[in-house]
């Protein structure tokens, strides 16, 4: 069975000044190098939440799309908590479906 993870990839830090492309495109290679290949969103979105005290964020994000077996959720586990000290974040948010390919 096959997985798609989507990445929220912050564009932006919490007080809304832009973060650095390059250091975007650098996680976009990494992904393509570890997985083989990534679909990427041509939209932007706005991204907000709380943490466990109340803090909000705001943000705005691309979606970055891999799909793999379930045993890559690990690895992007670890790559999202060093994402999101490289772009300096709290966290990245990644989800996880099952899918299937026709």
């Amino acid at each position: 069975m096959l997985y798609r993870y989507t990445l929220h990839i912050p564009l932006t830090y919490n007080d809304g000044s832009r973060i650095d492309p390059e250091r975007v495109a650098e996680i976009i290679i990494e992904i393509e190098d570890s997985f083989g290949g990534y679909t990427r969103s041509q939209s932007f979105w706005d991204g907000y939440w709380k943490d466990e005290d109340g803090k909000e964020y705001r943000d705005t994000i691309m979606l970055l799309y891999v799909d793999g077996p379930q045993k890559i959720n690990s690895v992007l586990e670890d790559l999202g908590g060093r994402y999101a000290a490289h772009l300096g974040q709290v966290k990245i948010y990644i989800t996880c479906q099952p899918i299937a390919l026709l």
